[in-house]
């Protein structure tokens, strides 16, 4: 093929060359869930409730009949077929965040998300992982809770650490931390000195803080969710999921008290938890675990076209 007439965002190597690795990735994870008698599901885009995440930033739309959403992810539509008596499903679908282009970032990406009735999150992790394997992915396995790996790093509890402590730790390496909530120092140090830790291999951190539940179930101090890493780079996040509508809202009064932006939680997901049935479920970045299987350096460079050229 001739190479200097592709455009400046398509890819560097021969466009048929990349368009078949994909086809054939997405087989493979279609064929994975295919075999476990998970069903293939398709949810909109375009959506009047975002999930709510106040680490994400969303993609408004102005339409004739109002505003909409480009979502950022289908969490709360899947729900509400869970809800409705869906079984076991999974979706592959491209989401939207408003934040920059990078290495391990776009803003339109691939997002593989999936459901499974009645799992335990040790059961959804070992799935996740032996997807991981079935794509080629084959690595050395490492778990440990965000706790456990926390005082590993620091040597601080993050149970019980005070303020002051993670100050004092994040001194020489942050402009003033003092600035920041618990939680942003919490976060801090762990992308700071946790982080750096999992460049190679695969990384289960098994358990989370409570503060950091979101909508995970927690039992004792372990708040039942998961990220998994592959030689640095963050693949999955996967959630033992919380189908209390009580305690569900109890955790967006929570969040409305200590936030100056109010939560708009679409009332027809409220409405769908009584009926949500004991599930765990997992988002898993594709196009990341397309760029490792790949061997690549960048997502753009698996990406038919990115962000600058769409």
């Amino acid at each position: 093929p001739d190479l200097a007439s592709m455009s400046p965002g398509q890819t560097k190597y021969p466009i048929r060359s990349l368009l078949e690795k994909r086809a054939q990735f997405f087989e493979r994870v279609r064929s994975f869930f295919s075999s476990k008698r998970v069903l293939e599901v398709d949810t909109p885009v375009l959506v009047s409730f975002p999930p709510n995440d106040a680490n994400i930033q969303i993609m408004k739309v102005l339409t004739s009949l109002g505003d909409r959403y480009l979502t950022s992810s289908p969490e709360y539509l899947m729900k509400r077929l869970l809800s409705q008596g869906s079984g076991d499903i999974f979706q592959l679908s491209h989401v939207y965040r408003d934040e920059e282009s990078g290495k391990n970032h776009s803003p339109f990406f691939m997002m593989l998300e999936w459901y499974r009735l009645s799992f335990s999150i040790d059961q959804l992790e070992n799935e996740v992982l032996e997807l991981i394997q079935e794509v080629g992915i084959e690595r050395n396995i490492h778990r440990k809770s965000y706790r456990d790996r926390f005082k590993e790093a620091t040597g601080l509890d993050p149970l019980h650490v005070e303020e002051s402590q993670l100050q004092a730790l994040l001194k020489n390496r942050m402009h003033q931390p003092e600035n920041l909530s618990f939680e942003e120092l919490i976060d801090a140090a762990f992308v700071l000195f946790v982080e750096p830790k999992m460049k190679k291999d695969i990384h289960v951190i098994s358990t989370f803080l409570p503060h950091q539940a979101a909508l995970a179930k927690i039992r004792g101090d372990d708040a039942l969710r998961f990220e998994i890493y592959v030689d640095g780079v963050e693949i999955a996040n996967g959630y033992e999921e919380l189908n209390d509508p009580v305690e569900i809202q109890k955790r967006f009064d929570l969040w409305n008290r200590d936030h100056k932006t109010p939560l708009n939680v679409d009332p027809r997901f409220l409405d769908a938890l009584p009926s949500l049935p004991p599930a765990s479920g997992v988002a898993l970045g594709a196009d990341r675990l397309f760029m490792l299987q790949q061997k690549k350096e960048s997502i753009s460079s698996i990406l038919p076209f990115d962000f600058s050229a769409s």
